[in-house]
């Protein structure tokens, strides 16, 4: 119907709560809001071919100040007294009916009416669908209402609960809607109200088994099921497990699928491996994908490759995006560009997120763009952070400043950092030490290592030191050797060597040759000259020049010459005199001489 209403160029204006937006939408939480609903992703075709315009529940400034002068009295009104709640809402009388809801369970209140109410929300918040029986709502009220007070209450008689659960209010609606004989809904506005609380109850372990028991078709199992294992308390995912077993022996790919999930969430990754084998033979290809990760992890990777192919041949996005970064990791970056943009077209975005990066890194930066910002579309925050940075690089500050701020309310640590590099290098400091002091809270070693450096930079050594050791700490390698020079700068030889010579185990030439100098000069000559020797031995001039220098003040001329004779072969004009001074100390005048003309014409060079 949409694709014909494209056709003959209709324009379409629909509205869509957060919820079900979410439930329908594949970049947000798509491995499992998906599953268990054959209308789902026809849904998810749908909206990802609308133009999403966000609307706030509360009005702008703007919008309130044209509603004052409304000549509507009750539009006035309600932008007169609609607090905290939304200007529509408060025409709608939602507010008024769940403030009324909520304030009834007291003895003066309508507390049994108000337990039915409650029972009918959280049977709604496990995802079965309405219409709920009387026997049912009788049976679950009572655990709500002891929970109150119970007979402390002096509860209503139970038919004129009933009877104020469905009475309408403001001539729009009722806490409980009628529907069959003997059956009713729950007002939607008091489901949502519940769930947008800053810290919502859980629904309660007795009512899990008992929306469990009610499902009527296979798509109502699915649905709870699915509830039930979002909800992730004891019952609820026991409730799960018990609907999802016997469809998944049934031969349910999708309930297998599912299963499989809540298994590897509860740390039983045998029978989550057999069950996404099970899905993934029956067709299902993120049960496939899932199998192939679960077998990586396990070091099968031929097996996982083979799953992973069938990912592939159904053309599952994730399956792509791997190969595509496999190929990456080997460097096949025309190979990988490839595969990422097959998941990208298919709107997998990592896979535009890394192709984007592909393409940046070839100087094919406009493009890289286009992959960038459809990632972004998809909530991406990496992808947000790097069109930041791009708008950064080129000296567009504002445009930077907007993206790196938008991808933090993403998440981005990486672009509050980066951020915080923005602001101080346009004359920000503050503003950048607050930036890097939240990110270092969340883990970020490189806002560390800039803290330490906008520290030092203002003459605040200690805080500086303090900063470079949280970065080094967290493997900043770069931090570590800031921390170094600052060790040698105060004298504090011992805990500078200390550092340098951590990187010369891991087999760092440089850090090699910078320990063995610094333990000579605190006296220990044979530590010293052994990671001289492993510097040198690699081809380090420096290194073959201080070896040099610390065998002939050992009295060992022999070792010396040969590591001048090295360093002095690679071009040290310093190492050829302390080379030739040797020599004629030996008696190897021509030797000498010649060393000694060599030393001047490489002086002569180098100036």
């Amino acid at each position: 119907m949409l694709t014909e209403f494209e056709r003959l160029r209709i324009p379409l204006l629909a509205t869509i709560r957060v919820k079900p937006y979410e439930i329908f939408t594949p970049a947000i939480s798509q491995e499992r809001f998906l599953a268990g609903d054959p209308a789902a992703q026809i849904g998810a075709r749908v909206l990802g071919r609308v133009e999403p315009l966000d609307l706030n529940r509360t009005w702008s400034e703007q919008e309130l100040r044209r509603a004052k002068a409304s000549k509507d009295e009750r539009i006035v009104d309600a932008v007169a007294h609609h607090g905290f709640h939304g200007v529509a809402e408060y025409l709608a009388a939602g507010p008024a009916i769940w403030s009324e809801w909520r304030r009834s369970n007291d003895v003066d209140g309508a507390p049994r009416g108000a337990a039915l109410v409650s029972a009918a929300v959280d049977l709604a918040r496990t995802g079965l669908a309405g219409p709920y029986s009387r026997d049912l709502l009788v049976e679950l009220h009572e655990h709500y209402l002891a929970a109150q007070g119970g007979a402390l209450l002096r509860p209503e008689p139970l038919a004129g609960a009933f009877v104020w659960a469905e009475r309408v209010r403001f001539g729009v609606t009722s806490p409980l809607l009628p529907s069959t004989e003997g059956h009713w809904h729950v007002f939607d506005y008091l489901v949502d109200g519940i769930e947008q609380l800053a810290q919502p109850q859980p629904v309660p372990e007795f009512v899990w088994p008992r929306a469990a028991e009610r499902v009527a078709d296979e798509y109502d199992a699915m649905n709870v099921a699915l509830h039930g294992a979002l909800a992730e308390s004891n019952a609820s995912c026991a409730t799960a497990e018990a609907l999802w077993r016997p469809l998944a022996d049934g031969g349910s790919a999708m309930a297998a699928y599912n299963l499989g999930i809540l298994c590897s969430a509860n740390d039983r990754p045998s029978e989550a491996r057999e069950l996404f084998r099970k899905s993934a033979e029956w067709g299902e290809p993120r049960a496939a994908y899932n199998l192939s990760l679960l077998l990586r992890e396990e070091g099968a990777d031929a097996e996982a490759d083979e799953w992973n192919q069938l990912a592939v041949d159904a053309d599952f996005p994730p399956a792509l995006f791997n190969v595509g970064l496999s190929l990456e990791e080997q460097g096949r970056i025309n190979e990988a560009e490839e595969w990422y943009r097959r998941g990208a077209d298919l709107g997998e975005h990592h896979a535009a997120t890394n192709l984007g990066n592909i393409l940046s890194k070839a100087g094919r930066t406009d493009e890289a763009q286009r992959w960038y910002r459809q990632a972004d579309m998809a909530n991406d925050a990496l992808a947000t952070t790097n069109i930041g940075a791009f708008h950064h690089q080129a000296g567009r500050v504002q445009l930077a400043e907007r993206w790196y701020q938008r991808a933090i309310a993403r998440g981005s640590v990486e672009a509050k950092t980066n951020l915080g590099v923005l602001l101080k290098e346009t004359g920000r400091p503050a503003e950048a030490e607050k930036l890097y002091r939240e990110a270092v809270d969340q883990g970020s070693s490189d806002a560390a290592f800039n803290l330490g450096g906008l520290c030092e930079k203002t003459g605040r050594y200690g805080d500086a030191e303090s900063w470079y050791r949280c970065a080094a700490d967290a493997g900043h390698d770069v931090a570590a050797w800031c921390l170094f020079r600052l060790y040698c700068d105060g004298d504090r030889l011992t805990e500078a060597v200390s550092i340098v010579m951590q990187f010369a185990d891991e087999g760092d030439r440089k850090a090699a040759a910078a320990a063995g100098e610094l333990l000579i000069d605190l006296g220990r000559l044979q530590e010293g000259i052994s990671y001289l020797t492993v510097a040198a031995e690699s081809g380090l001039s420096d290194a073959a020049f201080n070896l040099g220098v610390a065998f002939n003040n050992s009295a060992r001329p022999d070792e010396a010459k040969r590591w001048y004779r090295q360093a002095a072969e690679s071009g040290d004009a310093e190492a050829a005199a302390n080379l030739a001074d040797v020599l004629f100390r030996e008696g190897c005048v021509a030797s000498a001489i010649w060393w000694t003309r060599r030393s001047r014409i490489m002086r002569r060079e180098a100036e």
